[in-house]
């Protein structure tokens, strides 16, 4: 995929990405007929430098380019099949409520009604919108076993000891799922909509911080989005929610002020007792921040530049190589067109208070602060 003056390429084999220069983006791009000595014509003329100098410089790239397996590749990419729910037969049984997941929805489906109530009430959440259209609608079959475990047929079947198990590990089953899309890239972030409207995600790794800054986040006011997982509509670049129960160990919960019924499984009333979910794509995304919890270090703010950012956000891109060129394509677009945000921090309930400070500066008239410049095209593939 182009970006800037050079390209990031994904290889689906290995599942790694590498950023390369204007001449192996070049080649990388092209056809594949073109002989060494036409390409070295074009770039000397490209460039301004002699043929000889340019055709070397082919050669190195060539020989770069092979090395990172990125030519001459003998491995066939087997596209992953779609995640898909249950495959047991249909049947006339109960069905709960909705759950959005990204581009799919979920509902679990059981003989069992009072354990589909349960279910409803541990995951707290239960609809999705008038967007829901946008979505494949997805059956997990869940079943009281007569031992006391419980057996859950969703993409793979998964079997509980007992009830307890089976809904300790229910938010994280789901997060499986979600993860997992094919055709909308993913982010391991949380997301907001903060009082003046504006969309804010909390994007970063395990002990990061993340669901404890959008929890704080929350208590001062603004819509949940999710902690988790959040989608990128390839599109729109729109955010797709994914409401869920808060992950909040003890730690977050004494600094949040948050008394829990099932810790880590937090519900979003126990963090905000008005609390908003947001179901449907929530518009533009105004802001990533990238956060890291360390209190032994003074806070700091940094606003990442374009190559900054998309190595950011395709670090904790879970499924690019699932969701494919589309995927890639709107990580990198984001990153030229949203601001991307590092905080290092040791207070998230601070943090929330600084950041909702700001927002409301924002939505005073004539207060506006742009984000950074946006281009007036999204990276595109040229024709070859």
């Amino acid at each position: 995929m182009p970006f800037l003056d050079g390209a990031y390429v994904h290889d689906l084999v290995t599942n790694t990405i590498h950023r390369v220069g204007p001449a192996a983006a070049a080649l990388l791009l092209g056809d594949g007929g073109t002989l060494i000595a036409e390409f070295a014509d074009e770039l000397s003329s490209a460039v301004g430098i002699d043929k000889e100098s340019a055709e070397s410089s082919v050669r190195t790239g060539v020989e770069s380019l092979r090395s990172l397996g990125l030519l001459d590749r003998r491995e066939q990419f087997v596209e992953p099949d779609p995640v898909g729910g249950s495959e047991l037969p249909t049947r006339d049984a109960p069905t709960s409520t909705t759950f959005a997941a990204h581009d799919k929805t979920v509902e679990f489906r059981s003989s069992d009604r009072a354990l589909l109530d349960r279910i409803e009430a541990a995951l707290s959440v239960g609809r999705v919108g008038t967007a829901g259209s946008i979505r494949t609608r997805i059956v997990f079959d869940v079943e009281p076993q007569p031992d006391g475990g419980v057996t859950l047929h969703a993409a793979e079947r998964w079997d509980f000891p007992d009830e307890a198990g089976f809904f300790f590990q229910l938010p994280g089953v789901i997060n499986d799922f979600a993860a997992r899309s094919n055709t909308v890239p993913v982010l391991h972030s949380g997301g907001v909509v903060t009082p003046s409207g504006r969309v804010l995600l909390v994007c970063g790794a395990v002990d990061s911080g993340k669901s404890t800054l959008v929890a704080a986040l929350v208590q001062q006011g603004c819509s949940y989005l999710g902690d988790e997982l959040i989608g990128i509509e390839p599109a729109t670049l729109q955010a797709l929610p994914y409401p869920k129960p808060f992950q909040l160990d003890e730690t977050s919960l004494s600094v949040l002020g948050v008394d829990a019924a099932h810790p880590p499984n937090v519900r979003h009333w126990e963090v905000r007792r008005d609390c908003e979910l947001v179901f449907d794509p929530t518009g533009l995304i105004d802001q990533v921040i990238v956060p890291s919890y360390d209190p032994a270090s003074p806070p700091s703010s940094s606003a990442l530049d374009a190559e900054e950012a998309a190595k950011a956000l395709l670090d904790q891109t879970t499924n690019l190589r699932r969701v494919g060129r589309s995927g890639l394509a709107a990580i990198c677009t984001l990153a030229l067109q949203v601001q991307v945000t590092r905080i290092v921090h040791g207070d998230s309930a601070a943090l929330a208070s600084e950041l909702m400070a700001a927002d409301a500066t924002r939505a005073q008239p004539g207060l506006a602060t742009p984000p950074r410049s946006r281009p007036d095209s999204r990276p595109t593939e040229p024709a070859n």
